[in-house]
């Protein structure tokens, strides 16, 4: 189970952070969420596909939950739940990315998600998963595109943005942050 043992990492390294404020609250809590999630799908034998969701997964699904909560039963198991928290830790981990960026840049107007502000490198392992993110709201006939290392790979890259920006000791050299605002 690796990712499992990399949410055993990110959850060690995670829990060295302390938030300080209610908008770090709110980054540190889309965060473990997200790794929370992928924690779930990867338990649950999450299996990747380019396809979309088929319909009678669709319906099994539906089944599922609806049978379960009209029960009294929250239903957990099956493909379909693999596939609903892996689709929970990417938007999570884009949320938290998109709230990183407007925390460090002080810009809370700007719509389009400001990639060019983050340290060197981490926007290159968000943009894989905004990019799915967007595509998932718009485009959900397409099927998915992101594998489950690339969602790895961002929430790696988002925990070293936490620690850069909030100050971990195992993060000494900060990467270059761009100061200028990005033109619309």
């Amino acid at each position: 189970m690796g990712a499992v043992m990399n949410a055993k990492e990110f959850a060690r390294r995670f829990k060295n952070l302390s938030p300080r404020n209610d908008e770090e609250h709110c980054i540190f809590t889309f965060t473990l969420g997200a790794i929370y999630a992928a924690a779930c799908a990867e338990i649950l034998d999450y299996s990747e596909t380019t396809e979309p969701t088929p319909g009678d997964l669709v319906d099994q699904a539906r089944q599922a939950v609806l049978d379960g909560l009209s029960e009294g039963e929250l239903p957990y198991g099956g493909r379909w739940a693999a596939g609903f928290y892996f689709n929970s830790a990417l938007f999570r981990t884009d949320v938290a990315f998109e709230r990183l960026v407007r925390y460090i840049t002080r810009d809370y107007e700007t719509r389009r998600p400001a990639k060019h502000v983050l340290p060197l490198g981490l926007g290159l392992a968000w943009a894989p998963i905004h990019k799915e993110v967007i595509g998932m709201k718009h485009h959900p006939h397409l099927g998915r595109r992101t594998p489950y290392g690339e969602l790895l790979e961002g929430l790696d890259a988002l925990i070293r943005g936490l620690e850069w920006c909030f100050g971990c000791p195992e993060q000494t050299t900060p990467p270059r942050v761009r100061q200028q605002p990005l033109k619309p």
